[in-house]
């Protein structure tokens, strides 16, 4: 059974190898983001699946779909150009990052099959591990309510590295904080194709209203039990101190005229100082 914290890692591992990957693209002297996003797209504004599938046919369709459920901003079936540079543009050098937005270059053949063949390696990665994400995310499916849901609604929100805050909210972390919101995280787990898988883990207002109402009771029902026992537990021993035979011991006491024998009860036995 996965756990939300093993889910989040598995985020970061994604975003930290897809990280290297990126570098590596972006290292070539001879890419420049949208000059290769024009020549990829034929000067359109949009990049569809299709036109994805159509420039690396080998890459398969259901990972470019999860690569489009990952990186598409407004869910409309569609890459723009910002959507396009977060998923293929390093994240953790800002210096690597201008650079590549401002480059001259003047594509050669030789220059565009290398940079294809970057593009590729790091597409076929993301279809890789995004399937597997999904995998994942259908096991966590079952687990909402008791899982993601106490996780999130006990501490209000998670703080996760940046790779794997980039993946769910495609954007920079301000301040450094990486602090994951409900809403968005819900957003990212629930974004499915198969509308009975996202029937199954919507969380309702009534839902949690009725989980707390159990939590509650299950409380109350605890602490009286534990009343319960505790005034068990004083009542017998009550019953047995009235019930038990008192002893009786013989011992001396010197006083100053003679040595007495004298009886005394246990609880009596105390106040003597000898």
């Amino acid at each position: 059974m996965i756990t939300l914290d093993q889910y989040f890692n598995f985020l970061s591992q994604i975003g930290q190898e897809a990280e290297n990957l990126k570098h590596s693209l972006c290292s070539l002297e001879n890419f420049e983001s949208y000059s290769y996003w024009s020549a990829l797209t034929n000067n359109s504004m949009f990049l569809n699946i299709n036109q994805l599938q159509d420039q690396f046919p080998t890459l398969p369709v259901q990972g470019i779909a999860m690569i489009f459920k990952v990186f598409d901003s407004d869910l409309d079936g569609n890459l723009n150009f910002s959507d396009f540079f977060d998923m293929i543009i390093s994240i953790d050098n800002p210096t690597l990052r201008q650079e590549v937005t401002f480059r001259k270059v003047e594509y050669k053949i030789k220059g565009i099959i290398l940079i294809n063949a970057r593009v590729f390696e790091l597409l076929q990665f993301y279809c890789t591990k995004l399937m597997e994400l999904q995998q994942i995310k259908q096991q966590l499916h079952c687990q909402i309510d008791f899982n993601v849901y106490q996780s999130f609604c006990k501490n209000k929100n998670v703080t996760v590295d940046h790779y794997a805050y980039f993946l769910v909210t495609k954007e920079y972390s301000k301040h450094d904080q990486n602090v994951i919101k409900f809403q968005d995280f819900y957003k990212f787990l629930s974004n499915q194709d198969n509308n009975a898988i996202n029937e199954l883990f919507s969380i309702s207002l009534e839902k949690i209203q009725g989980a707390q109402a159990i939590m509650k009771r299950f409380e109350e029902k605890k602490k009286l039990t534990k009343n319960k026992q505790f005034i068990n537990k004083q009542q017998q021993s009550a019953w047995q101190l009235q019930n038990t035979p008192k002893q009786i011991q013989y011992f001396s006491v010197q006083t100053n005229d003679k040595n007495e024998n004298r009886i005394f009860e246990d609880q009596k036995i105390s106040e003597w100082t000898y």
